[in-house]
């Protein structure tokens, strides 16, 4: 019978550890001679790698609870060969009597080796939801309460799941002490086949590096336009009269300025929905969980940011350059009635061009918070 993973308590009094003894995978505590054990948890599925809070309030484990009952059966026919699936495993916290079970995380993949800072305030943990079919596990910190995810180690190798894990007895509270495996990694094809050839295999960590490199700088791009041109280079264009009108002609159809606003639009867009792509994809109920949904709202308010930045904006400016061509070509200054109609696309284009700027500012907003709320 499977009895294992135990861990003493701060205090010396009691160990918590995972155990088979009542037919499932759960996590119990006993006093450290052995007598008065407790089941903690009960919930079908796989409990274990609990790990003691410093003050011993708190225990911090792994588990992987299925959700229909095609899981769960395919979970126990597994059990009952002494094997366990750890491809999409999830961090809770509970109290150490065990009451107010919750889940910590919502990243999909394999999260494993939880443990905690030494103030008991975050939780030190490996994943691979970066990229959980490359097998590379990365050092992460969460808050108890699933706040405040932040990266603070990369492998930049394909390894096991035994690789990264924290050690907390030899956190001082400077360093971290942990395991790794950094051998020559292997990857799968899409037949599933292995391969050691590691010339042959893009790093999924490189393709997240160039998307987020596309998406900061293009992005950047897009915002600083679209504020320059609503708050400075329109207002600036219907004070000086007919030369403003010249300068911004040259500067969207001569300088090809419109269509280099566009192109960074796009390539926000494209990068930064592939980038949420294959964080839903990873599992894990990530695209319901809080930072999912702020990043979707931000993805939404940039996409209708861009449809109005190139329908609207693009319609207008086409009334305001036939307008002109008409001006132009009487050869004599523009009529009252002429004069009302620029005036009046040139408030149009500049009112879109402020609601665009406010709602990539609410995407900014979203992105830059999404992790920390």
């Amino acid at each position: 019978m499977y009895t294992a993973e135990g861990v003493l308590s701060p205090d010396g009094k009691r160990i918590v550890f995972t155990s088979l003894k009542d037919g499932d995978l759960d996590i119990y505590t006993m006093n450290a001679d052995g007598t008065d054990i407790r089941r903690l948890t009960n919930t079908p599925g796989y409990d274990g790698g609990a790990w003691w809070s410093p003050d011993g309030t708190q225990i911090v484990y792994r588990a992987n609870h299925p959700t229909d009952s095609a899981e769960l059966r395919s979970y126990r026919d597994l059990l009952a060969q002494r094997l366990v699936r750890p491809a999409k495993v999830e961090l809770f916290v509970m109290n150490a009597d065990g009451s107010n079970q919750r889940q910590v995380t919502h990243l999909g993949g394999a999260n494993f080796g939880p443990s905690w800072t030494p103030d008991g305030r975050r939780i030190i943990f490996a994943s691979n939801y970066l990229s959980p079919r490359s097998g590379n596990f990365d050092l992460f910190l969460v808050n108890p309460d699933g706040s405040g995810l932040e990266q603070i180690r990369s492998t930049r190798r394909s390894t096991d799941f035994r690789c990264s894990v924290p050690m907390a007895p030899s956190w001082c509270g400077r360093r971290i002490a942990m395991q790794t495996n950094r051998v020559k990694p292997t990857y799968s094809s899409p037949t599933g086949a292995e391969s050691n050839q590691e010339e042959h295999a893009v790093s999924p960590n490189l393709v997240m590096v160039v998307l987020r490199l596309i998406h900061i700088i293009s992005g950047a791009f897009w915002v600083g336009a679209v504020l320059s041109i609503g708050f400075f280079i329109l207002p600036a264009q219907r004070a000086i009269g007919a030369p403003g009108m010249l300068f911004v002609r040259q500067l969207m159809m001569g300088q090809k300025f419109r269509a280099n606003v566009i192109g960074a639009a796009v390539l926000t867009i494209l990068s930064g929905l592939t980038m949420y792509i294959r964080y839903a994809m990873a599992g894990g109920g990530w695209a319901e969980s809080n930072t999912g949904k702020i990043l979707g709202l931000g993805a939404v308010t940039a996409i209708i940011a861009a449809g109005i930045g190139t329908g609207y904006t693009g319609k207008i400016g086409k009334k305001m350059l036939a307008l002109g061509g008409e001006i132009q070509a009487s050869g004599g200054p523009p009529t009252d009635t002429q004069k009302a109609e620029m005036e009046a696309l040139q408030g149009k284009m500049q009112n879109a061009f402020r609601i665009v700027a406010s709602l990539l500012l609410i995407t900014v907003a979203a992105m830059a918070s999404a992790r920390y709320l």
